[in-house]
């Protein structure tokens, strides 16, 4: 494992992964958010390495994992991989254990089409911020409309 992908120290107060997965690669999993993109993310790789797998299927039958830096590769695919569904795993379960955090805020669960959650996605790079820091302003931007509404 290499110092990207090993978790800082306990000491900090959320896990950090430095991991090809996770949608900010400097960002730590901290939310429901941050699990599911990184989540989503594993679930391609692994979707690739089905099709990788099953390539004798479809008749080519071309070969796979012969040499040593690709077997090498696909040590650093799994474990990274492994690695991230584990903190994900704990991320969970610090999440589920809270209901309302330090800040007197709550964490909710809000789900999305696919059309929906890749705009949110979208949106959030454009602006260089987390999915999750892009849809409190797009809430706190709705809760201000209705205030200057209920004014007029």
């Amino acid at each position: 494992m290499t110092a990207e992908n090993t978790p800082r120290s306990a000491r900090e107060s959320s896990i950090f992964v430095g991991n090809p997965y996770i949608p900010n690669l400097d960002s730590k999993l901290e939310s429901l958010t941050d699990v599911v993109g990184a989540l989503r993310n594993s679930a391609s790789t692994v979707a690739l390495l089905s099709d990788l797998f099953g390539g004798n299927m479809d008749g080519y039958g071309y070969r796979i994992l012969e040499s040593d830096n690709a077997r090498t590769g696909m040590f650093y695919q799994l474990d990274a991989i492994a690695t991230l569904l584990k903190a994900c795993a704990d991320t969970v379960g610090r999440i589920n254990h809270r209901t309302i955090k330090p800040d007197n805020t709550v964490e909710v669960a809000i789900p999305l089409t696919g059309p929906e959650f890749l705009a949110l996605d979208l949106l959030a790079k454009q602006r260089g911020i987390s999915m999750e820091a892009m849809a409190l302003e797009m809430v706190d931007a709705g809760r201000r409309a209705v205030e200057l509404k209920l004014k007029n």
